[in-house]
């Protein structure tokens, strides 16, 4: 359940990676894109970009604290359908391939 904060707010709601996934994907199923457009920034705020360590490059931070350990193995894969894919109810395996994008930096 989204929680009131005073920081990172969206209105009057907390900002996190998690609770902007799911909202992004019920805001695009729904119909609303702006709304959608917006969780979708939010959620592009978020990664490791090529300022930060190698090993963690690209992956999605819980919330704009940065990076955690604890948090990003959960939040980078929730964000990823967070981004415009398919809508949950059509997400499919189908035509994947194995393998992970690389970052690239310069």
């Amino acid at each position: 359940m989204l929680r009131e904060a005073t920081t990172a707010q969206v209105g009057r709601w907390s900002r996190s990676a998690a609770m902007e996934i799911p909202a992004a994907q019920a805001l695009k199923a729904g119909g609303r894109p702006l709304a959608f457009l917006k969780a979708k920034v939010f959620i592009l705020s978020v990664p490791v970009d090529c300022s930060g360590v190698h090993a963690n490059r690209g992956a999605i931070a819980y919330d704009d604290n940065g990076y955690d350990p604890d948090t990003v193995a959960r939040a980078t894969p929730q964000a990823i359908l967070g981004l415009g894919g398919p809508s949950l109810a059509a997400l499919s395996a189908s035509g994947s391939k194995p393998g992970v994008p690389v970052l690239l930096c310069r």
